[in-house]
């Protein structure tokens, strides 16, 4: 992002948070990179830099920036690796998701409805949140958690 970021830290982390996973969804390949631990070159480094430059200005020390830059990472690692695999596993099958749907759904509900998962079933029920409400809704709850350590 070549861009200045928003002065809020929240907005900053946000927007970057937002690009980050556009970005994977663009190239899917990029999880195999994350999964093969690919050593990071000058363009990782200066994302990592943008991401730090986020918390200037909020009075933490380097190890408090530090764990909150992993735990921005680990949230985002595990939710666009998890997102681009939901999304590739119909693919590899030879299926697109409706499809997919059409044999999980109603195999999903069958389960739940023989009383054995009755945290589970209203949940199905009810519908489930999408992913775009569920990756906001995390993040702002991982910022919320940083924004309290705040000195």
């Amino acid at each position: 992002m070549d861009e200045p970021l928003p002065g809020d830290w929240r907005e900053a982390l946000l927007l970057i948070a937002r690009r980050e996973r556009e970005l994977v969804r663009r190239h899917l390949w990029r999880v195999d990179l994350i999964s093969q631990g690919v050593a990071v070159g000058p363009n990782g480094l200066r994302h990592v830099e943008q991401k730090l430059a986020a918390f200037d200005g909020l009075g933490v020390d380097r190890l408090t920036g530090w764990r909150f830059l992993a735990a921005y990472n680990d949230y985002m690692t595990g939710f666009v690796v998890r997102e681009a695999l939901e999304r590739a596993a119909p693919r590899q099958m030879g299926i697109n998701d409706a499809e997919r749907a059409a044999v999980a759904e109603p195999y999903i509900k069958e389960l739940v409805e023989n009383g054995d998962f009755p945290r589970l079933a209203p949940m199905i029920e009810q519908g489930v949140p999408g992913a775009d409400d569920n990756f906001e809704r995390g993040l702002r709850w991982l910022l919320d958690g940083m924004e309290r350590d705040l000195p």
